[in-house]
This record gives C-alpha cells, sequence and structure tokens, in this order.
C-alpha cells in the first residue's frame, strides 16, 4: 500500500504575513562655530507620517471565507516551516513540540500529528518533494463560526509538497478556535489554532460539530 506523506493525510500549515513596519526617523542638526549650540539650517527635514499597521488576523464582525482563508493561509505556512526543519534534521525536538502545541490545541489532535512525523521519519519521508513548499488550503463552506470557534469544509492542495498527491484526501473538515494566550513573536501569528483537522476513517465530516466542545 502506498503510504502517502502527512501533507496530505493530515495536511496543515501557515504562510508567514509580516503584520508590522518599521518606520525610521531621522534628524540633522548642525553645530555653530565658537562653542555654540546649533541653529537649525533654513531646510528642516520633516520625519515621514507614522502609518499605522492593520492586524489581518483581527476577528471581524462577519467571520467569511476570505478571512478563515486568511486564518488557514497563516497555520499552512507555520506547519510548512516546521515540517522543513523536520525534514531538514530527520527529528521532532523539543522546540519544535513547542511550536506544534501553538498550532494544535487540542493535545489528543498534537499527539496525532507528532506520531504522524514520525511515521514520516521512519519512512524516509517518501513522496516527499526534496524542498516541500506549503499546502494550499481553500475554505469550501463554513459550517459554524462565531468569534471563538470556526468549523468548516476544505479543499487542500498538495501539489507543493507531494511528488504524488492523492486526490482522495483534498476534501478535509477542521475546526479552529482563538489562542488568545498566545504570545508576541509565537509561531502562529493567526491567534487561531486547531482543534478539528482531517476526515473521519470514511473521508467524511465528524459526526458532531468540534466547535461544541472546544
Amino acid at each position: 500500500m502506498e503510504c502517502y506523506p502527512l501533507w496530505q493525510m493530515r495536511l496543515a500549515g501557515w504562510r508567514k504575513v509580516a503584520v508590522a513596519a518599521a518606520v525610521l526617523l531621522m534628524a540633522a542638526c548642525a553645530e555653530g562655530g565658537d562653542g555654540a549650540l546649533g541653529v537649525p539650517s533654513a531646510t528642516v527635514a520633516t520625519a515621514p507620517p507614522q502609518t499605522t499597521t492593520t492586524n489581518p488576523y483581527a476577528v471581524p464582525g462577519v467571520i467569511d471565507a476570505a478571512y478563515v482563508d486568511r486564518i488557514l493561509a497563516g497555520l499552512d505556512a507555520a506547519v510548512g516551516d516546521i515540517t522543513r526543519e523536520i525534514l531538514a534534521t530527520r527529528a521532532v525536538h523539543r522546540n519544535v513540540i513547542d511550536q506544534l502545541a501553538e498550532i494544535y490545541l487540542n493535545r489528543d489532535l498534537l499527539n496525532l500529528v507528532l506520531r504522524l512525523y514520525q511515521q514520516d521519519i521512519a519512512g524516509g519521508f517518501r513522496s516527499y518533494k526534496t524542498e516541500p513548499g506549503d499546502p494550499i488550503t481553500t475554505t469550501v463552506e463554513i459550517i459554524s463560526a462565531d468569534r471563538s470557534c470556526v468549523f468548516g469544509k476544505v479543499h487542500r492542495d498538495a501539489s507543493q509538497i507531494s511528488t504524488n498527491p492523492d486526490l482522495r484526501f483534498s476534501n478535509q473538515w477542521i475546526a479552529i478556535r482563538t489562542a488568545e494566550d498566545l504570545k508576541a513573536g509565537t509561531v502562529n501569528p493567526t491567534g487561531w489554532g486547531y482543534v478539528y483537522e482531517g476526515f473521519e476513517p470514511d473521508l467524511g465530516p465528524p459526526k458532531t460539530n468540534p466547535c461544541d466542545a472546544a
């Protein structure tokens, strides 16, 4: 039986989005003669206007597919970075476990993800590309949504990761909830994390809404 990469069977990851901009303020002064304090020149340099940065992950009044896609893209890129680190080191170190715990907020789901990574390591990352990219996750349907938890059906494209993507695993279901305790600078900048991800043994959705237990 062909063994497909973790990306296809469980598939989560992130695209990092820069959410802050630095403004460099420059000032100039001239020194006068005879030890006197400097006087400004006729032309005074003015600092560029400071801009206010909008957090792309801030929860909007209405949670729509575009917002969920933005969160999932962030998570996709994060797991992508972690997976590439595991692929390079052929090991799951303590820092990797800590990073994954910021993404997978359900302990059982986290333990499953760790087991799947260990399987990929033992299997020599068969079917992975030499330099894998990130999966592309697109929202198909939002089943339920509020400011603390979103449950929906998604489509996942593993063609940037796998040399032999299996379309049977394209349709998946996710539930994400807010993780307000995440610190600034975390590996997960979205403020959301998974409490459900993937599909049931029949490749269908979970029997109950995971947000009800989140």
